[in-house]
């Protein structure tokens, strides 16, 4: 199961738009074989013009994670 967290960010109004999420299960214990992986699917709406967009990201190994927090803005940089 996965959960949605508060904002993340209180520095700027734009950051309402970034959304948190975690998972109380322990990911070590799923992701226990090389045939294992995780997909996140993210599905964003415009308000204004309806338009859609879906982006899936898949992880086939382990250390494609890493703990840690992405950099302030736009960026997908992890710096800690």
């Amino acid at each position: 199961m996965v959960y949605k967290c508060e904002t993340f960010f209180k520095k700027s109004n734009f950051s309402t738009h970034a959304v948190r999420v975690i998972t109380l299960e322990n990911i070590e214990d799923i992701w226990d074989n090389d045939h294992s992986f995780l997909s996140f699917k993210v599905i964003a709406k415009h308000g204004l013009s309806n338009f859609s967009k879906v982006i899936k990201k898949t992880y086939d190994h382990k250390v494609s994670i890493v703990a840690g927090e992405f950099e302030y803005g736009n960026s997908m940089k992890i710096v800690s």
